[in-house]
C-alpha cells in the first residue's frame, strides 16, 4: 500500500530528530548542575536580566535606562543592548524561574533550537541523514562551546539559533511560497535583529548573498522577490523600536569616540584556527573545528568526483564560498573591510566565526547525497561527537541567590563604553544622597525614586545667592525637568556629566521624567506600522488558507 513508504519516511525522520535531541543532552547537562558557571560574560547576563526586571517594574517599556546600576548615576544599557534575550528570560522569571536559572534555560534553548534549526534546513537540501549530519556538527562546533563555557556570551548563543530559522523560512518562501513562513518569517527576524547587534551585523550579508544566489539560480523571480522583501520589511520595521534609536543615538556615548578594542589584537592566526587546546584565558580558544573542516574537504571533493547533479554542486560551492569568504574575515589580511560603516563597530572580528561555522557545517551533510558513505558518515559522526565532547567542561560553579546578582552596581559593559561622552570623571560609588545642593539651606523632601522617574519637593532658604541643585544620576537625551509643572531647562554638570538645575526661593515640586525622543518616538510608530503590516498579512494568509 502507498501509505507504507510514507509511514517509514515519516519514522526515518522521527529518529533522526530524536538522535539530535539526544546529542544536545552532553552540551545541555552544566547547566543543570547548581549555581552559575564561572565564564567571561555569564554573570553580566543574569545582572541585566534583574536590571531589565526593575524597568519593567516602574513602567519602562522597553527598557532603555537603567537607573540602578553604574553605582545608582544610571546609564543607557538596554538603549544599546540587544534586549530578546532577556524580555525572553523576563517571561521565564514571571513564571517562576529564578533570575539564574532563566538565562541558563535560554542558554539550553540556544543550544537545542540550533540542532532542531540546522536538521529542519538541511534536510531539505540533504535528507534526512544528510539533515542529521549537519545538524549534529553545528551543536558539537568547538566555537559553540566556547560561548557556552568559556565566553558565556548569551547573545551570540541565542543568534546562532536564529542562522538557520532565516534560511529555512526564506527557503519555503522561495520555493513553495508558504503562507505560515511568511508570516512567521517576520517574527523571527525581528527577534535576531534585537539578539546580537554584531552577529546582524555579520551574518545578514552572507544572508543577502544566498538569497541573490538563489534569485540568480531560478525563474520567475518577480513572483518570489515581492513576498520575500515584504516579509524582511516587517520584520525590520516591527524591531525599529531597538536598532533604529540605537543607530542614531550612538553619538552621544564614549563607543562612538573611542573604539572598544584594537581590532589589529584580534585577528585569529592559522595556528589558533586548527589548533585544539582549551582554556579560559580572556582570549578564548578559537578552532574552527578540525573534524568540521576536514569533512567537508573531504565530502566536497568526493561529491564533486561521484555526482553528476549539476544543481547540488552549485549549491555545495555556493555554501563553501561563504565559508570562505566569511573565514577570510578572521584574519588580519581583511582590515580594510573592518572600516566599513557598522563593521568597524564590532570589536572582535572573530566574532565571525559563528557565522563560518554556520556555513560549513551546512555543507557538510551533502555528502550523504552520495549513498555508498553512508556507513562511514554514522562512523564520522560518531567521531566528532567523542572529539568534542571533551571540550565540554566549566570552571566551578558559583552558587549564590539572585540577591547577589541584583545588587552589583558596575556597568556590565568591558570598558564603560556605553557611558556618555560629557561624563569624563565616571562615578566609583554610590552617593550618600540622591539630590545636592549649593547651600546648606536647601533641602530636598518626599523622594520617590525609580528608574525613569525623579519626584521630590524642594525647600529652599537661602536668599544670599542662587542655589543649584545637583541630581546624582547622569542626563541623556530624554531626562526633562518640570518644576512646578512647568518645564525647564537641564543643565549638564561639568566633568561629572550630572543634571543640574537652579532652585527658586520658598518650596517648589520637581519632577524629572526619562521620556522618549523624536527618533525613539518615530522608532516606536515603525514598530506599531510593522505589527499592524504581520496582522494584517497574519489575516490575508488565514483568508487565502480558507479558501482551498
Amino acid at each position: 500500500p502507498s501509505f507504507i513508504p510514507s509511514a517509514a519516511k515519516i519514522m526515518k525522520t522521527w529518529v533522526n530528530w530524536l538522535s539530535v535531541i539526544v546529542l544536545t543532552v552532553p552540551l545541555i547537562l552544566p547547566f543543570l548542575e547548581a549555581g552559575y558557571p564561572k565564564t567571561h560574560d555569564g554573570s553580566w547576563a543574569v545582572i541585566r536580566l534583574s536590571e531589565m526586571h526593575r524597568e519593567l517594574k516602574d513602567g519602562q517599556f522597553p527598557p532603555r535606562w537603567s537607573g540602578y546600576l553604574n553605582h545608582g548615576y544610571g546609564y543607557p544599557l538596554f538603549l544599546f543592548t540587544y534586549p530578546f534575550p532577556y524580555y525572553a528570560a523576563e517571561f521565564l522569571h514571571v513564571l517562576g524561574f529564578s533570575f539564574v536559572n532563566a538565562i541558563k534555560i535560554i542558554f539550553m534553548i540556544s543550544i537545542f533550537a540550533s540542532g532542531a534549526g540546522m536538521f529542519f534546513l538541511t534536510r531539505r537540501w540533504w535528507g534526512n541523514g544528510g539533515g542529521l549530519i549537519s545538524a549534529i556538527m553545528y551543536i558539537y562546533v568547538p566555537y559553540r562551546i566556547v560561548n557556552l563555557y568559556v565566553r558565556g556570551s548569551l547573545g551570540e548563543s541565542l543568534a546562532s539559533a536564529f542562522f538557520p530559522f532565516l534560511v529555512l523560512l526564506f527557503e519555503r518562501i522561495f520555493y513553495e511560497r508558504s503562507q505560515m513562513s511568511l508570516v512567521l518569517l517576520p517574527i523571527v527576524f525581528a527577534g535576531f535583529l534585537m539578539t546580537h547587534n554584531a552577529m546582524s551585523v555579520l551574518f545578514l550579508p552572507f544572508m543577502l548573498a544566498w538569497m541573490g544566489f538563489r534569485f540568480a539560480s531560478e525563474k520567475k523571480v518577480k513572483k518570489r522577490f515581492f513576498p520575500t522583501v515584504l516579509s524582511f520589511g516587517i520584520g525590520l520595521a516591527m524591531s525599529a523600536f531597538f536598532w533604529l534609536p540605537a543607530l542614531i543615538e550612538k553619538k552621544y556615548i564614549v563607543l562612538s569616540v573611542n573604539p572598544l578594542t584594537d581590532k589589529n589584537d584580534y585577528f585569529i592566526l592559522i595556528s589558533q584556527l586548527l589548533s585544539s587546546t582549551w582554556h579560559f584565558n580572556l582570549i578564548p580558544p578559537l578552532p574552527i573545528g578540525i573534524i568540521q573542516l576536514v569533512w567537508v574537504v573531504i565530502g566536497t571533493l568526493c561529491l564533486f568526483m561521484f555526482s553528476g547533479d549539476i544543481k547540488l554542486k552549485k549549491q555545495v560551492l555556493m555554501l563553501c564560498v561563504l565559508t570562505l569568504v566569511s573565514i577570510f574575515f578572521l584574519f588580519r589580511q581583511s582590515l580594510i573591510f573592518w572600516q566599513l560603516p557598522l563593521l568597524k563597530e564590532i570589536d572582535f572580528p572573530w566574532r565571525m566565526l559563528a557565522v563560518s561555522m554556520f556555513w560549513l557545517t551546512a555543507a557538510s551533510g551533502s555528502v550523504f547525497k552520495l549513498k555508498a558513505v553512508a556507513p562511514i558518515v554514522i562512523i564520522g559522526l560518531v567521531v566528532v561527537v567523542l572529539f568534542n565532547l571533551r571540550f565540554i567542561k566549566t570552571q566551578p560553579n558559583r552558587v549564590t541567590s539572585d540577591s547577589y546578582y541584583a545588587t552589583n552596581d558596575a556597568t556590565t559593559t568591558s570598558a564603560d563604553e556605553l557611558m556618555p561622552i560629557w561624563a569624563v570623571q565616571k562615578p566609583k560609588n554610590r552617593p550618600t544622597q540622591k539630590i545636592e545642593f549649593s547651600s546648606i539651606n536647601s533641602r530636598a523632601l518626599n523622594i520617590v525614586d525609580r528608574s525613569n522617574l525623579l519626584t521630590f519637593s524642594v525647600a529652599n532658604t537661602e536668599k544670599a545667592f542662587p542655589v543649584q541643585a545637583t541630581v546624582n544620576t547622569l542626563f541623556f537625551p530624554g531626562w526633562k525637568l518640570f518644576v512646578n509643572g512647568v518645564e525647564k531647562h537641564i543643565s549638564i554638570a561639568p566633568a561629572t556629566g550630572l543634571i543640574s538645575f537652579p532652585v527658586g526661593m520658598g518650596e517648589s515640586r520637581v519632577e524629572l521624567k526619562f521620556a522618549d525622543t523624536t527618533i525613539r518616538l518615530f522608532s516606536k510608530l515603525l514598530s506599531l506600522i510593522g505589527t499592524v503590516g504581520l496582522f494584517i498579512l497574519c489575516g490575508y494568509t488565514l483568508r487565502k488558507s480558507f479558501q482551498y
